[in-house]
């Protein structure tokens, strides 16, 4: 088990929950609101050993709801709505990358798609890849004008 994992364990057997409305941490001592966010999720710190982790409130949540169906292999957490910060026990699901990513708006969808392809069409990779091939360098080929 990563180390992640094991400190979402370690805060669930301290005490610390996920309010069903999701927009409090409970724990057998105190209430708190959601107070910071990592690339926007709100997430707590917990300690385990000598190194502090965080634990996203929306996977504490998911393991609340599915215990450890949430650490099988390839099984990320999805919001039904696509809210980050979102963590009710009713937007909180298991699932799939794919299932993931079809949760977001289409629009969403199209305009990822759109920018992977015009990456795609920019740059030949025959060329790259035998541009690196005779220099053996990722930044002579990543600094190359051309591309």
């Amino acid at each position: 088990m990563n180390k992640t994992n094991t400190a979402l364990l370690q805060a669930y057997n301290s005490g610390v929950r996920v309010s069903a409305c999701g927009k409090k941490i409970i724990t057998t001592k105190e209430e708190f609101e959601q107070r910071f966010f990592i690339q926007g999720y709100p997430a707590i710190s917990v300690r385990v050993r000598d190194k502090t982790y965080k634990v996203y409130w929306h996977r504490l949540q998911a393991f609340q709801k599915y215990g450890e169906e949430l650490f099988k292999k390839g099984i990320v957490v999805r919001h039904k709505n696509s809210i980050k910060t979102d963590c009710s026990v009713d937007n909180i699901l298991i699932g799939t990358m794919a299932e993931n990513n079809m949760d977001k708006p289409i629009e969403d969808r199209l305009k990822y798609s759109i920018n992977a392809t015009s990456y795609a069409r920019k740059y030949k990779a025959s060329e790259v890849r035998a541009f690196y091939n005779s220099v053996k360098s990722y930044k002579k080929t990543m600094q190359k004008s051309i591309w």
